[in-house]
């Protein structure tokens, strides 16, 4: 259970498929709550790079679609791990529009470490730049900007591939 929130109720948390039955505010009654099991059902490859993969998926808890990234290696080394969980990590620490937030970190079935992001639709950031013509200027204004932002936050630019998908508005 949390502590009381500001209003003097306490709220429970339950754990997957676990239920609670106590008052958990001014406005509930005393119905079970019941949370979906966490995890994935994942779909199609979307792209695949020197280390990770990318794939799409739908998160059954939140029941919505998300973007996988996991570990290609199914015996990686701890530096190549190390490496993965940096990415994902400073990833997640950034905040601007031309890099995609990620929501979690974990572990998969077969102990490949994964981070789950925004799933995005769209084009590549290559078919944009084979369209730099009649695009040129804002497009490479954003990825400027974008490259900016991970130069700030010390992260090297692996990660910013013709392959990657971009959000361009």
């Amino acid at each position: 259970m949390t502590p009381p929130d500001g209003d003097g109720h306490a709220y429970a948390t339950t754990e997957p498929g676990a239920t609670a039955t106590e008052n958990q505010g001014p406005h509930c009654d005393s119905r079970p709550v019941v949370l979906p099991a966490p995890g994935y059902d994942v779909g199609e490859l979307i792209g695949r790079g020197g280390m990770g993969e990318v794939v799409s998926a739908h998160d059954r808890r939140i029941d919505r679609d998300v973007a996988i990234k996991r570990m290609r290696d199914r015996s990686p080394s701890d530096a190549t791990v190390t490496r993965f969980l940096r990415e994902a990590r400073i990833q997640a620490r950034l905040d601007h529009p031309a890099i995609v937030p990620v929501h979690e970190l974990g572990v998969d079935a077969e102990g490949r470490p994964f981070f789950t992001m925004k799933r995005l639709s769209g084009v590549t950031l290559a078919v944009l730049l084979a369209a730099m013509a009649l695009y040129g200027l804002r497009i490479n204004a954003q990825v400027m900007d974008a490259r900016h932002e991970l130069k700030t936050q010390a992260w090297h630019l692996e990660q910013l591939l013709p392959a990657g998908r971009v959000s361009v508005r």
